[in-house]
């Protein structure tokens, strides 16, 4: 969900624009509890704890699960 272009409302929205922001949050949620993080190390990190998907989403990794990859989980 996002702001709307009306006051007060909200619409939703989808794809890279509005992931951009979800991923760079939890990168410095990981960073901040592990401020020496590689680039690499991060990247794998990522891939290793999303979610996988079924087919409607090929190419990517699946669905990030910011639990397990700050390790709440």
């Amino acid at each position: 969900m996002s702001l709307g272009t009306r006051d007060g409302t909200y619409v939703r929205k989808t794809g890279t624009s509005m992931a951009t922001p979800i991923v760079s949050g939890a990168i410095a949620l990981l960073l901040e509890k592990n401020p020496n993080m590689r680039p690499e190390a991060v990247k794998l990190a990522l891939y290793n704890t999303c979610d996988r998907a079924g087919d409607s989403h090929k190419g990517s990794w699946g669905i990030i699960n910011v639990d397990k990859l700050v390790g709440i989980l």
